[in-house]
């Protein structure tokens, strides 16, 4: 998605338009919008087809978060793991002993 347009709807909800080409030359393609939205339930201007895309992605997203694939967003620790979560809790207890002293 990295080199998808962002778009505005009127709701201030982002957006990028995903385009699915149909195997029939005949068939116009189908422009679906991907909103940036991470509520559960569908949005009241979203079509059916996007809100199944967005849960889509929502369910990957999750999955990878889960497993321990996504960065944490300071991105000083690296990968979210149970060893990384325990090295950083070692080092603020480090910490908090040093400052106690």
């Amino acid at each position: 998605m990295d080199n998808k347009e962002v778009k505005v709807h009127e709701s201030g909800t982002t957006y990028y338009e995903i385009v699915l080409n149909s195997t029939n030359e005949e068939q116009e393609p189908l422009v679906l919008r991907l909103f940036e939205d991470m509520s559960n339930k569908r949005l009241d201007f979203e079509t059916r087809q996007e809100y199944l895309i967005r849960r889509q992605y929502m369910n990957e997203y999750d999955k990878k978060r889960k497993r321990g694939f996504i960065a944490w967003p300071t991105g000083k620790y690296g990968t979210l793991t149970r060893e990384k979560a325990i090295q950083v809790m070692e080092m603020i207890n480090k910490q908090k002993e040093e400052k106690n002293g």
